[in-house]
This record gives structure tokens, sequence and C-alpha cells, in this order.
């Protein structure tokens, strides 16, 4: 590969890294007129190395926003997109949409007992489908050795490709526009 190939590939995932973002801004902006606010502020990816030693966790293995509506307060609902998996590649065969919510049980609220790698559960679901189809269980029977906190995991996921495409087909009637300040 040569400099102007290589530099045309990082523009295209700069390009393809905005259109997800637009998608999940998108979401939020759905999800706000019903109510529900961003519990991560514009945070949006963690678990990034810095160190020279870990090259391969540069890129993010994915994006996601997390959000809790005064109506609901046992939930903590989220949308994300998951690039990749390199930790467990079997689990993910193309990117991936999910969304879903965590349900605490009622009288509990999710307060700090949650982490960011819960917008990618669904990857990890029993008989998982990636076709929009609900999967729910309870995250303390199923996986008891991690101490989840939550009492019911509901999930779905459909391939990121169509929705990127449509959002490239889209590029002058976006929902929410680059630079939109409206989440803070």
């Amino acid at each position: 590969m040569n400099g102007n190939e290589i530099l045309t590939s990082l523009r295209q995932l700069t390009r393809f890294y905005g259109d997800s973002s637009l998608l999940l801004r998108t979401g939020e902006a759905c999800l706000a007129k019903e109510g529900w606010t961003s519990v991560t502020g514009n945070l949006a990816i963690a678990n990034l190395s810095k160190s020279i030693q870990y090259p391969e966790c540069w890129p993010p293995y994915y994006a996601f926003r997390f959000f809790q509506n005064d109506r609901y307060k046992s939930l903590l609902a989220f949308l994300s997109v998951v690039f990749d998996l390199p930790e467990d590649p079997k689990l993910i065969r193309e990117p991936l949409v999910i969304a879903g919510w965590c349900d605490f049980g009622k009288g509990h609220t999710p307060g700090d007992k949650w982490e960011y790698h819960y917008a990618t559960l669904h990857l990890w679901m029993p008989n998982r489908r990636d076709d929009g189809q609900l999967s729910r269980l309870d995250p303390r029977k199923e996986w008891p050795e991690d101490g989840y906190k939550m009492s019911q995991l509901a999930t779905l996921a459909i391939p990121l490709g169509p929705c990127v495409s449509r959002i490239g087909r889209m590029q002058g009637e976006r929902i929410v526009r680059r630079g939109d300040s409206g989440f803070q």
C-alpha cells in the first residue's frame, strides 16, 4: 500500500466514524423526545490504549450512548455501534448496531453499578440473533461469576452496514447535523 492509499483509507475510516456518530446522535435525539437523557455527557468511546505497547487498542472497538429517564428510574438504556472485538473475534462477524436496556429492579436505580461494556453484552447473549430480534436474560443467573447488579438485560442488534449506507445517501437530509451541539 502506498502513502496515498494509506491516507485514503484513514480518511474513509474517519468518515465511517463520523457516520457512526451521526447514527448514535440521531438515536439520542429520538430518545430525548421521549424524556431520555444522556448519562455520559459527550463521552462515546472508552478503553482506548495510548501505549506504544498496545497499538491494537488505539482504535475504538465500540461507541456508545447511555440514557436514563425519570419515568423509568430502574432502567439504563443504551445504544452502541460495535466495530470489532479483537479479544474474541468469533463473537462478531460484522459491525453491529446494538440497542437495549438494563433493568436494576423495582426500587433500585443504576447509580454507579454499571460499566461501559454493558453496551456490548448482546455479543454474549446465548442464541443471540443479529436481525433485530429482542433477547432477554437475567445476567445474575446467566453470568453469576461476573457480579452483575441488574435483574434483566434486554438487547437487540442489526448489522451496521445497511445503516451506514443509508446515512451516506442522506448526506443532504441529516436529522442531526455534524457539529450540532444539542447534546452536551
